[in-house]
């Protein structure tokens, strides 16, 4: 199965490692989607499931329209052509689309993404989004250098979710939650509250 991640990372890297002995995996970094169209991208990396880590943080001097580029448009983009294509799209959104904190940017466009995915899968598209909490990445250290890194998602452990997600374990149009609680480990996973849970139908 060919795998192909766009926006590169700390957990696109985890979830290359995670799915490395079972699949051919292709990570196309925030460079390769600014240089080239999503579309000829598609061709000549052609993929069996598509990944979409793409992500820019309003906290570290990003402008307005990068911020929404890098977690909105790129993700609704490469939605868009996979979807065309019936190739099935998993896309990282975040517990700031939910609650945005100090995000004013950031969180407004994983919020849209979170409602892109329902409405795209609504459609018919295999579609899907998950949404980690504050993950121990570079670019959380950043944003939040004073905070304590045992509040942290391990990036491990999301991919496993992630993976679970690309074996059919949620319907598509889910949002799959993950936070970390408390400072012992405690991980909270769950299908975000709506008026009907796609899962259940």
């Amino acid at each position: 199965m060919k795998v192909t991640i766009f926006g590169g990372g700390d957990l696109a890297e985890a979830f290359a490692a995670a799915i490395e002995e079972s699949c051919d995996v292709t990570i196309l970094t925030h460079d390769d989607m600014m240089a080239r169209d999503i579309r000829d991208l598609l061709h000549d990396f052609p993929t069996d499931f598509a990944i979409v880590t793409s992500g820019l943080s309003d906290l570290q001097g990003a402008s307005r329209g990068n911020v929404f580029r890098a977690n909105l448009f790129v993700p609704m983009d490469v939605a868009y052509h996979c979807g065309a294509a019936g190739i099935p799209v998993l896309i990282v959104a975040s517990t700031a689309g939910i609650e945005p904190g100090f995000h004013e940017w950031y969180g407004p466009a994983k919020a849209a993404v979170i409602n892109f995915v329902r409405a795209a899968a609504n459609s018919g598209q295999k579609i899907w989004a998950i949404s980690p909490g504050r993950m121990d990445t570079k670019m959380r250290d950043r944003d939040f250098p004073e905070e304590d890194v045992r509040t942290r998602l391990d990036p491990a452990l999301v991919a496993q979710y992630m993976v679970d997600i690309m074996d059919g374990a949620y319907a598509a149009g889910a949002n799959v939650v993950i936070r970390a609680v408390g400072f012992e480990g405690r991980v909270d996973v769950y299908e975000q509250p709506r008026d009907v849970l796609p899962s259940l139908l």
